[in-house]
């Protein structure tokens, strides 16, 4: 029986170390991809910097003063997917019908 209750202990063990190590890699993954994430935001803030000479505003607003887009979606044509930019209609609200569908579409950091 002892050597059972061992060789039981030494499998819990092994396991635990296995799990971790997974959870571990797991962490790391998510680090990368958010990483990655916050590089692309940084290299699209400094795009549009670049080329409008300030920094985007927190929103776009009509004639009347009503916000239509936040700041997110005017960075879009600076993010991995410009052609994205051209979809929305900018004269009509975020939640507008037309822009439902690609609202859908657009990348999660975004």
């Amino acid at each position: 029986w002892a050597i059972l209750i061992v060789g039981v202990g030494l499998l819990a063990i092994f396991l635990v170390f296995l799990v971790q190590k997974a959870m571990e890699a797991r962490a790391v993954a998510r680090y990368i991809i958010s990483r990655s994430r916050l590089d692309q935001m940084n290299l699209a803030l400094n795009n549009y910097k670049d080329a409008h000479g300030s920094l985007p505003p927190a929103c776009s607003v009509d004639d009347h003063g009503k916000p239509l887009h936040s700041w997110r979606t005017l960075l879009l044509s600076y993010v991995e997917d410009p052609a994205l930019f051209e979809l929305f209609k900018l004269s009509h609200a975020w939640d507008a019908p037309v822009n439902i569908a690609v609202r859908n579409s657009s990348p999660r950091y975004i």
